[in-house]
């Protein structure tokens, strides 16, 4: 029996350990009433990556990738769900947490009920689809870091590949101080002074 409080191993309420690499929530399920949106739930989901500290740097086509990157894998898992081409994942944003991600589910043809029967098909589908997450989220996990990782190493390169041009660019040459034209500006400066006194 859950006590809400210390959960243990394989816990019925399924927050005891081991932990998943990713964490999912439904943030949002289509409304009952609701017969002509195909959009059938928003999830968030969050990838345990303890190296994300550069995410300030990556630019936004870099945090695309990554995007579309858990897209493409969420969409594997929905296939095999609910049947190729009928639930489609759509990407809306990637922000800074562990890394989160949000996505949409959408039904590809008409709308959410002519695909689900009724609310409570919807809303276990929407819940089984947040568990097969949960069981692949060590796979998922690895997918999206990879490409993090490989988009922050790019963004660093860059910014220091940007930061040596800049110092490049502002630091005055030795040649521009050893020039004929300078050294003899200062030896004609040093004669005048040596004159007057």
């Amino acid at each position: 029996m859950c006590n809400g409080y210390r959960h243990a191993a394989g816990c019925e309420c399924g927050f005891g350990p081991p932990y998943p690499d990713v964490d999912v929530s439904i943030q949002k399920i289509l409304n009952r009433g609701d017969r002509r949106s195909s959009m059938v739930a928003k999830l968030g989901l969050s990838f345990h990556i303890p190296k994300a500290k550069f995410f300030h740097l990556v630019d936004k086509p870099g945090k695309n990738r990554v995007l579309t990157t858990a897209a493409k894998a969420l969409q594997r898992l929905a296939d095999n769900r609910f049947g190729k081409g009928n639930i489609k994942v759509v990407p809306t944003h990637v922000k800074k947490g562990t890394i989160e991600v949000y996505v949409v589910l959408v039904t590809v043809a008409g709308a959410a009920y002519m695909f689900f029967k009724d609310y409570e098909t919807l809303r276990k589908g929407v819940a089984q689809f947040a568990k097969d997450i949960r069981y692949a989220s060590s796979k998922l996990n690895q997918v999206v870091r990879r490409k993090y990782l490989h988009e922050e190493r790019r963004s660093l390169k860059k910014t220091n590949r940007d930061q040596s041009k800049s110092v490049i660019k502002n630091t005055p040459s030795l040649q521009d101080d050893c020039s004929p034209s300078t050294m003899v500006g200062k030896k004609d400066k040093k004669s005048s002074q040596h004159r007057t006194g």
